[in-house]
């Protein structure tokens, strides 16, 4: 009896140590998608801050 509680214990153990890994993967890959997301609208913005320089250009070159 003393055998199968130690047995039930290391089982529960490594159940749980495999879930925490687990859920820590899936946080990992969340923290990734999110920060590729962050740096694709900072990609957006950049390309947005060069349309209005270009258009500030073009403003300035039609109003000397």
């Amino acid at each position: 009896m003393k055998n199968l509680l130690l047995l039930l214990a290391l089982v529960c153990t490594c159940f749980f140590q495999a879930c925490n890994e687990y859920s820590t993967n899936l946080s990992t890959k969340a923290i990734l998608s999110d920060k590729q997301d962050i740096e694709n609208a900072i990609k957006g913005l950049r390309s947005l801050a060069d349309r209005i320089d270009d258009a500030r250009s073009v403003i300035g070159a039609a109003n000397p």
